[in-house]
């Protein structure tokens, strides 16, 4: 998955469980606004953000396994492995 499609794709996953009442609400909004400022960004310091934003994904799926798509998760870790 490319780096823009994965930080699309996060947004509008995280957007979707803001509604759910069994969601860490407070974890959700934190990594919602991080993606949204990433979007905001541009050159080497986006490139920086999306990399942070993956390790707080992986994170994330570590404290709460299964809340986010494994779709999402997997990229994330590959970004992080390869420091893509």
């Amino acid at each position: 998955m490319l780096r823009e499609e994965w930080l699309s794709e996060l947004s509008v996953e995280l957007e979707e469980l803001l509604p759910r009442p069994d969601v860490p609400l407070l974890d959700i909004e934190w990594l919602l606004e991080r993606s949204r400022d990433t979007q905001r960004y541009a050159g080497q310091f986006r490139s920086a953000s999306i990399e942070q934003l993956a390790k707080d994904v992986a994170a994330f799926d570590a404290e709460f396994p299964g809340m986010l798509s494994k779709k999402l998760v997997v990229g994330a870790t590959r970004r992080e492995e390869n420091g893509i």
